[in-house]
């Protein structure tokens, strides 16, 4: 992370402060743009792209990642962000910070589109809309990258219905102290939190948590699969990034912001084939950018699936710093070399003796990666392939960790061999699964200690990942807690 010159401040107690900003500081946020809002109100923006020195070619720089920046109540553009933006900038990542109509000049700069509407009672919740206008103009300005939201206080809750509602335009999300209370009670960010399968953080300065309001957001959103960070010595909102706010060095505030953008939007994919048995085994590797070795995940799918159901899961991995490998099977997706398994099935079935090697294969292939850590690998599968992951377990050695999904399959000598592997284990069904899903569980509880995890409504096995939109993020909580 690049250092800048900052004003160091001690003794604060206000939850901002008033410094007047100098035109150099000013402009580090970026060129003012304007934009026009849906309803027609003229928005002022700073867009800055990050140096050219970042890249290796154009393309790259064309395809930069770009952060949004909104600002929190009473604040502009360039008042909260004029150390923050040229650190992202920095880093590599394209910043556009929009000043909203809801704001003002609490930080010591205007806010030029509170100015020009001329009034103070704007709401929080009639902000919404210049957040929209400034995501449309990145689509279309900002180049091919992935685009993330950086909310702070109020415009922390707005985030997490603009990164709910177009999920399809952006990576991620940032939100630090997200405002929750009266005042955003026509948008408050938990309803949509609930729908978001996008990677998602959240940041509280640690004096905040003592209020029993933060407490019981906390509790929601960790519930919900959400890293949910509390900063020591930090400030409200986005301020806990600025050292001239916090009088003291903030790195353990950057570390993680910088660590989840990178995942979010740096990742790569690289396509692998492993040879097993006579098939060419198919799969995809992702890993995002670490100069240490990462904790890998491997991620099985169910039977008549292929390996893009797991797309949610790996992009949820690599917001964690967490590489993984999802898998063709054989018989299945692209692994066909020598057969596919299709209806009718029990034509088919002995398609998928063997299985197991497919599955050795790919642990060796993490365990030896140069960019993964041999000694945290874990697994995911689901249906069928739950008792291939066990059989595969007991003949090359356990890994670190697994997750099974609708374990239909599953044996009672692996499920006996659960607790002797001496690593943790989960199991996930769905509360209305079939009959013999009960015998299968009752079996688990009483033969093992592995957590069980049964999910409300219906859904099988990496369908409970569609069923229920927040699975995959509290999976990669799992995850990262069994694996650092």
């Amino acid at each position: 992370m690049r250092i800048f010159n900052k004003l160091m401040l001690s003794g604060l107690t206000a939850m901002w402060v008033m410094l007047p900003l100098s035109a150099q500081e000013t402009s580090a946020v970026g060129s003012e743009i304007t934009i026009a809002a849906p309803d027609g109100v003229v928005i002022s923006a700073y867009w800055q792209p990050a140096g050219s020195e970042n890249f290796e070619s154009d393309n790259d720089k064309a395809n930069a990642s770009t952060v949004m920046l909104f600002h929190m109540a009473g604040s502009s553009a360039t008042g909260e962000y004029a150390e923050i933006a040229p650190i992202l900038n920095g880093e590599g990542y394209n910043t556009l910070a929009v000043d909203l109509r809801s704001g003002g000049g609490r930080l010591g700069a205007p806010n030029k589109t509170a100015s020009r509407l001329g009034d103070d009672q704007i709401g929080y919740c009639q902000a919404y809309p210049d957040m929209v206008a400034a995501l449309d103009w990145v689509k279309t300005n900002a180049g091919q990258g992935p685009i993330i939201a950086l909310g702070s206080s109020y415009s922390a809750g707005l985030v997490i219905k603009l990164g709910s509602e177009n999920q399809q335009d952006i990576a991620g999300v940032l939100a630090f102290s997200p405002a929750s209370g009266k005042p955003m009670a026509d948008c408050r960010p938990e309803p949509f939190l609930e729908k978001m399968r996008i990677p998602f953080i959240a940041f509280r300065p640690d004096r905040e948590m003592a209020i029993e309001s933060v407490t019981a957001q906390a509790a929601t959103f960790r519930a919900l699969g959400v890293p949910y960070h509390e900063i020591e010595n930090g400030r409200h909102g986005s301020l806990m990034l600025r050292e001239s706010q916090t009088g003291t060095n903030m790195d353990h505030a950057w570390g993680p912001v910088l660590e989840f953008l990178a995942g979010v939007a740096s990742a790569e994919e690289t396509s692998v084939t492993l040879p097993v048995d006579g098939w060419q085994i198919k799969g995809d590797f992702v890993a995002p950018p670490s100069s240490a070795s990462l904790p890998a995940v491997l991620l099985l799918h169910g039977a008549s699936r292929s390996r893009g159901i797991y797309d949610g899961l790996a992009q949820q991995l690599a917001s964690h710093g967490i590489a993984s490998l999802s898998l063709d099977m054989r018989a299945h997706g692209d692994s066909l070399t020598k057969g596919k398994f299709q209806p009718p099935y029990a034509d088919h079935r002995s398609l998928l003796a063997g299985t197991e090697a497919d599955i050795v294969a790919a642990t060796a292939f993490l365990a030896r990666h140069p960019k993964v850590d041999p000694n945290r690998i874990a697994v995911v599968s689901a249906s069928y392939s739950g008792e291939f992951m066990a059989v595969a377990a007991k003949q090359s050695g356990y890994v670190n960790a697994y997750i099974s999904l609708s374990p239909g399959s599953i044996s009672d000598q692996s499920i006996e061999a659960v607790d002797p592997s001496g690593v943790p284990w989960l199991f996930v069904r769905a509360e209305e699964e079939r009959p013999f899903f009960d015998d299968i569980f009752e079996a688990i509880e009483e033969k093992s200690g592995a957590e069980i995890r049964v999910l409300p409504g219906k859904g099988h096995a990496d369908r409970l990942l569609a069923q229920h939109p927040r699975l995959a993020a509290q999976l990669a909580i799992w995850l990262d807690d069994a694996l650092n």
